[in-house]
């Protein structure tokens, strides 16, 4: 079974390249992760959408990597707007679940508005 996750990566990773993925498994195409995983109900299936019509500036890195390059301004505004009823939704019932969610919503208040970083859906087995 695959989990699929969602992370903030680093794209000055040296390991990584932005490039269009062409068909190698071992790749391993994929930015380093800078703000741990976001909690579930992620926007991972989004992700992939808003790259493949192109609303996102971005492409598939890897077998299950797809790597959309927005800036830090129009991260936080994306996770604010995709959250936005995060803590109703999950209100006491996995208290776990939004204490994630504080410390990704803290996390992405300290990235530059104008640095590019990579909204990474990311597809591991």
């Amino acid at each position: 079974m695959s989990i699929l996750d969602v992370y903030i990566g680093d794209l000055d990773d040296p390991i990584f390249k932005l490039e269009d993925w062409n068909g190698n498994f071992n790749l391993n195409n994929s930015p380093k992760n800078l703000s741990g995983w976001f909690p579930p109900d992620n926007p991972f299936w989004e992700i992939i959408k808003k790259i493949d019509t192109g609303e996102f500036k971005g492409n598939q890195t890897d077998y299950g990597c797809w790597v959309a390059v927005l800036t830090g301004k129009e991260i936080n505004a994306y996770v604010a707007e995709f959250y936005k009823d995060y803590e109703k939704r999950n209100d006491g019932v996995m208290r776990h679940l939004a204490d994630k969610w504080l410390k990704l919503e803290e996390f992405v208040k300290t990235l530059d508005d104008n640095k590019e970083y990579g909204l990474v859906a990311y597809e591991s087995c």
